[in-house]
């Protein structure tokens, strides 16, 4: 099995998932400050990192900065640039499945003759506790089935407060981890 921690970069919700250069650099020094570290603190780091952007960002300064950053640190990543690889329910997206045939094909290398993929979101402004890959790898494989996170903590970075976080349960959490038989995937 892979484990790929997914991070939609770009794509994701309003203004077609990105909001000007000023934004994305600030959401690359968020990801760095805050994601990037809870990634690398994690007691199992047997995970390779899916960041997907929109193909726009191909190019662009600011990926290519981040991109020697993860090179720089010697993290596992793959960058692909075919947009949001999942329906966005709370936006107008009507072309998943081109998103997914100009992303999947990407992959096939870094899924390799696994059997399955275990893909967990983890948007690019989150943190997980220390040992959260542990806990998803701990659990067993059920088709069709999800592990979610519900409930856990948000912190407003320019204060450092932190509080509750506890959605409705009508709404579907970011946090959730999938397993594919490789050939459905």
């Amino acid at each position: 099995m892979i484990h790929l921690l997914y991070t939609p970069f770009t794509g994701l919700g309003w203004h077609q998932g990105f909001r000007g250069d000023k934004w994305y650099h600030h959401r690359i020094e968020l990801f760095k400050e805050f994601t990037l570290l809870s990634l690398l603190n994690q007691t199992n780091k047997n995970f390779i990192h899916w960041i997907s952007f929109r193909p726009e960002e191909k190019y662009h300064q600011l990926t290519k900065e981040l991109e020697d950053h993860l090179k720089s640190i010697n993290y596992p990543y793959i960058f692909t640039f075919g947009g949001l690889c999942f329906w966005d329910d709370k936006y107008f997206n009507d072309n998943l499945l081109e998103r997914l045939k100009a992303t999947l094909p990407e992959l096939k290398d870094t899924v390799g003759d696994n059997d399955y993929v275990l893909k967990t979101i983890v948007p690019s402004d989150d943190m997980y506790l220390k040992d959260a890959v542990e806990l998803i790898q701990q659990q067993d494989y059920q088709n069709n089935e999800a592990l979610t996170f519900h409930n856990g903590y948000v912190m407003k970075a320019s204060t450092g407060e932190v509080a509750y976080w506890n959605p409705p349960p009508v709404n579907t959490p970011p946090f959730y981890k999938l397993i594919f038989p490789k050939d459905i995937f």
